[in-house]
């Protein structure tokens, strides 16, 4: 899995962000990984996961805007 900056983490969508985090997750637990390549991954999953937090945080406030337009 090629690593991925936060700018091309910025331009995946929720869904393939999903598919990447699966992915990632996949190689950490296979143990085929040295220590820095899994403290790498680790790092770059969890920028993943804050990405994927930020886009439901969004996506929350504008179903909330929606359905309670006040």
């Amino acid at each position: 899995m090629p690593e991925l900056d936060k700018d091309s983490i910025n331009d995946l969508s929720y869904e393939e962000i999903v598919v990447k985090l699966n992915d990632g997750m996949k190689l950490l637990e296979s143990g085929n990984l040295t220590l820095e390549q899994s403290i790498a991954l680790y790092k770059e999953c969890m920028t993943m996961i804050k990405k994927c937090n930020e886009i439901l945080d969004n996506a929350e406030i504008v179903i909330k805007d929606i359905t309670d337009p006040s």
